[in-house]
């Protein structure tokens, strides 16, 4: 009995203690700051990860869009500089022809195409949704798309073209293919000038994006 009555009067002085309390109270304070601690950096890690991730993202974007522009530089200085070379010479020879009276020169020969043009391109088209600068997403698709159209009008004029040489020059067909193949080259002539009028401007807005030309990120769509 004297025991539990001294036990009774050791806890009765302990919660009665300021100092008792008081380390009650720091160790609660202190375990609750810990585990905030711990949130906080948790969260901090998270942010970071994600900024690490963006910042990847961003990297291989830019990279997609340099080979997007090496892409469009070797068509345009490998094909289609050439090709419009020829096509406007063409053209001034029907003219010339016609003003002096002459047979027409023959249509251009061309052939079928089976090589993709656009592998690049083409690997990468989901990426682009991830571009940030909304013009110039829509100006890569749209010169594309127009790169696209002139190489199926090539292989259109490579079709017509084995038709052609294979009649005979007395066969009025010929003549008659012979003056489909002169509109083609026409309509051809025509996308490559304005290809070209956009090929230019669009290289300069890549190079712009790039770093080194202000500072872009991937879109708020892959952000959120």
């Amino acid at each position: 009995m004297h025991a539990w009555q001294h036990l009774g009067h050791f806890f009765s002085s302990q919660l009665s203690s300021k100092e008792f309390w008081a380390a009650i109270i720091g160790a609660v304070v202190g375990g609750l700051m810990t585990v905030i601690a711990a949130i906080l950096a948790q969260k901090q890690a998270a942010k970071d990860q994600r900024q690490r991730d963006l910042q990847t993202e961003q990297r291989i974007l830019n990279n997609i869009l340099r080979s997007i522009a090496a892409e469009l530089k070797v068509l345009k200085t490998g094909n289609f500089d050439d090709l419009e070379k020829k096509i406007k010479q063409q053209s001034k020879n029907r003219e010339q022809a016609q003003k002096n009276n002459l047979n027409p020169p023959p249509p251009l020969a061309m052939k079928l195409t089976e090589q993709n043009y656009f592998i690049v391109f083409e690997s990468n088209a989901a990426a682009l949704g991830r571009i940030d600068d909304k013009n110039l997403r829509e100006d890569i698709i749209k010169v594309y798309g127009n790169a696209k159209g002139l190489v199926d009008h090539l292989n259109t004029m490579g079709r017509e073209f084995q038709i052609y040489r294979h009649l005979s020059d007395t066969d009025p067909k010929k003549q008659v293919v012979a003056g489909m193949l002169t509109t083609l080259e026409d309509q051809l002539l025509n996308g490559l000038t304005k290809l070209q009028e956009e090929v230019g401007p669009l290289l300069k807005k890549i190079e712009q994006y790039l770093p080194g030309n202000g500072e872009h990120a991937v879109s708020e769509d892959v952000k959120t």
